[in-house]
């Protein structure tokens, strides 16, 4: 199945987001006089697992919604792919949280940060978009 660009696009996004998360928790670590290689590395791996486990979900949206077949028939199984997926998802962010507090290159907190940095951004880029839209007169704003 061929990725659709809504999820390239969001992937994207999320993975801009992540990114600029990852810059403000080390240079955070960096100001609070905490930071290391192994903060750098921890976060870098929280940051790769959250993308690929964002990415995971909205592939699998992409796949639900290509389903074929009668209503009630594509509602199971969608509701099977979905939380067959969410299980891996976790299953994913709970080894990399282990690997994290387990392996002493990862500094576990910056993993765990980065982990739901891609909340974060759900949360906060919406509220940007919405500044960016400023209507310019009060008419756009009544439609």
């Amino acid at each position: 199945m061929v990725i659709q660009p809504a999820v390239k696009k969001e992937t994207k996004r999320i993975s801009i987001g992540a990114l600029i998360c990852l810059v403000i928790l080390n240079v955070v670590a960096l100001i609070a006089g905490w930071f290391d290689y192994t903060v750098l590395l921890g976060s870098i791996l929280g940051a790769l697992c959250a993308v690929l486990c964002f990415f995971m979900m909205a592939y699998t949206v992409q796949k639900i919604i290509a389903l074929d077949g009668e209503e009630s028939e594509k509602l199971k199984r969608g509701k099977a792919m979905m939380r067959s997926n969410y299980m891996k998802r976790l299953v994913i962010m709970a080894a990399v949280f282990v690997l994290s507090a387990k392996v002493p290159v990862f500094n576990w907190v910056a993993t765990a940060i980065m982990l739901v940095s891609p909340r974060l951004v759900v949360m906060v880029f919406p509220i940007i978009d919405k500044i960016r839209r400023k209507p310019t007169d009060i008419t756009e704003e009544v439609k």
